[in-house]
């Protein structure tokens, strides 16, 4: 007759759990060795790549300086501009309202003075209708031409100003 025996094995909690913390250290160790192989690698790729353009490198650092002097020369240059535009911009604005309001002006007069000929020729072939005096109609015409006259006279104010600004104006000026 046979008797079975029964074999019991126990394993205390802190040994497993310091089994567990051996692999994990184990796991860790070759992740870690993975990650330092793979530098390595990169690290041998970028130094070969270096080596293989250092002469260009070399060239292009060696344009730096001269290309940091452009560069500032460039950089006063778009200051200027942007200082004189704020200076500048609000005067032009000013002219283009000016000139504008007298522009609607003389439209409106021409058209008043074109609507008066022609009512006048029209008055004066038909023998009825409307009998506009001359007079209204010279008149029409005279404002057309003194109006006329303002927008003249102010375009060569303008001028006359931006020619003396840049007399007076000693600095470098790009506009």
């Amino acid at each position: 007759m046979q008797t079975p025996i029964y074999l019991a094995v126990t394993v205390d909690l802190m040994d497993l759990l310091l089994g567990l913390l051996i692999l994990s250290g184990v796991a860790a160790l070759i992740g870690l060795t993975v990650f330092l192989f793979r530098t390595a690698q990169t690290l041998r790729e970028t130094s070969s790549l270096i080596k293989e353009n250092r002469p260009a490198i070399k060239s292009t650092l060696d344009q730096l300086p001269e290309l940091l002097e452009k560069v500032d020369i460039i950089v006063e240059d778009v200051s200027l501009i942007t200082e004189q535009a704020g200076e500048s911009v609000p005067g032009i604005l000013e002219d283009v309202e000016t000139v504008t309001g007298a522009t609607a002006d003389v439209v409106e007069t021409i058209g008043a003075a074109t609507v008066s000929v022609v009512d006048s020729v029209t008055s004066f072939f038909s023998g009825k209708g409307k009998h506009k005096s001359p007079k209204n109609t010279i008149q029409q015409i005279i404002a057309a031409i003194n109006t006329i006259k303002r927008v003249a006279a102010i375009v060569q104010d303008k001028t006359k100003k931006s020619k003396k600004k840049k007399r007076k104006n000693t600095k470098k000026t790009l506009f």
